[in-house]
C-alpha cells in the first residue's frame, strides 16, 4: 500500500510557518506501518510554499525513522479518508473527510487522533498495527 502522508496537523500540530509538536501517535503508527512494507509519499502545502519548511519536515520524518520514498511536487488535496476501499492508496491527511480528528493542543484546527486511525485500521485488517 503507498500512503500520501500529509505533514501539518497529521504528523505534527498546526503552528505554520512554524513546526508544531509532534501529534500524539503519529510516528509510532507510521513506523508499525513502514515495517509491514507501506510506502510513504510525503504530501504536503510544504513542498510548494517553504522550502526551508519543507526540509524541516522531511528532517523530522527522518529522525523518526520514517522512510519518505518520495515527496509530491504539489500536494494531492483529499477528498475523503479512504480507508474502507478496497484500493491501494491510502491518504493520511487532516483535510481527508471523515478521517478521525482531535483538538489541538496549540492551534484552532484540529488533528488527525493517530489512536483513533490505528484502531481503524486493525478493525478493517488493512494494516497488522
Amino acid at each position: 500500500m503507498i500512503i500520501y502522508l500529509d505533514y501539518d496537523g497529521t504528523m505534527v500540530e498546526h503552528m505554520w510557518p512554524l513546526d508544531g509538536p509532534p501529534t500524539p501517535h503519529s510516528v509510532e503508527v507510521c513506523l508499525k506501518l513502514q515495517e509491514k512494507n507501506y510506502k510513504f509519499i510525503l504530501n504536503t502545502k510544504r513542498v510548494e510554499l517553504d522550502r526551508p519548511a519543507l526540509q524541516r519536515s522531511l528532517d523530522y520524518l527522518w529522525k523518526s525513522g520514517l522512510k519518505i520514498s518520495t515527496v509530491r511536487a504539489i500536494k494531492i488535496e483529499p477528498t475523503f479518508w479512504n480507508i474502507h476501499e478496497n484500493m491501494e492508496i491510502l491518504f493520511l491527511d487532516d483535510l481527508a473527510s471523515g478521517i478521525p480528528l482531535m483538538r489541538s493542543t496549540v492551534a484552532i484546527p484540529p488533528m488527525v487522533d493517530w489512536r483513533k486511525v490505528e484502531k481503524e485500521l486493525k478493525k478493517i485488517g488493512r494494516a497488522h498495527v
